[in-house]
């Protein structure tokens, strides 16, 4: 769901439910050991569902919440300790991981956004970065949601390339039913 879409705590409950938000959640979890981390940031937390998720399984981790939309939400469900704020500041760049986690695709210059970030980031920081994938499925509803494009691997690649990323692993996550 978009942050948008969010009105309640009946909202997010059903968000936290999600079969997406689930899959995405799960995927992080393989791809970075978070028990080894200490410091993470979400940047564009949306209704922070997954600091919350996150928060649930590893409760040693300091979260912080980075979404310029966040005044239009209420983060009652979250913890106190769970820190949401407006907009990218020196207090986000000592962290361990950064998640962009269906967040670029709403950034114009992609690159240069994650650039910013790259650059102030501390050294070895793990980033996790999920996209729409497919530019054929572009769709009125990417339209509603304010993205300005759909990636496929090549093109994600590039973009992180440009902002200073090395990639691990970089795939589709339910490519099979692209047929459908």
């Amino acid at each position: 769901m978009d942050i948008r879409e969010i009105g309640d705590i009946s909202d997010f409950e059903l968000e936290v439910k999600d079969w997406w938000v689930n899959a995405r959640y799960r995927e992080l979890k393989k791809a970075i050991a978070l028990n080894k981390q200490k410091y993470v940031v979400e940047i564009g937390c949306g209704s922070a569902q997954n600091l919350f998720l996150i928060d649930r399984d590893y409760p040693h981790l300091r979260l912080l919440g980075v979404d310029d939309k966040c005044g239009e939400v209420s983060y009652s469900w979250l913890p106190d300790r769970i820190e949401i704020i407006p907009d990218i500041n020196r207090k986000l760049f000592s962290a361990d991981v950064y998640l962009l986690m269906d967040v670029i695709e709403h950034i114009e210059n992609d690159a240069e956004f994650l650039s910013m970030i790259v650059e102030q980031a501390k050294h070895r920081a793990r980033f996790f970065v999920s996209v729409p994938a497919f530019p054929v499925l572009w769709s009125q509803r990417d339209e509603e949601l304010g993205h300005y494009r759909r990636y496929t691997k090549l093109s994600l690649r590039k973009t992180c390339a440009k902002a200073g990323i090395t990639i691990e692993r970089c795939y589709y996550k339910y490519s099979f039913l692209f047929p459908l």
